[in-house]
């Protein structure tokens, strides 16, 4: 999921819609429309990787407690 969120966004950016060539704004609402909605995506993708690397820190955990050596 992350990596479509990422890719979304990656998308998204490099439209650049309301940005030239060179990254300058040439339209003020379309950049900003264009930076929130990649922002929005990409904070949803560092979201689920978090959720993913708790998740995983989990499972090693409970592995090593379950497989403790008397």
């Amino acid at each position: 999921e992350a990596q479509k969120l990422h890719a979304e966004a990656a998308a998204i950016l490099q439209k650049h819609d309301g940005f030239d060539g060179s990254g300058k704004v040439t339209d003020l609402e379309a950049a900003r429309e264009t930076v929130q909605e990649a922002g929005a995506l990409l904070k949803d993708a560092r979201r689920d990787l978090n959720q993913a690397i708790r998740d995983l820190l989990r499972a090693v955990r409970a592995q090593v407690r379950d497989n403790r050596k008397p």
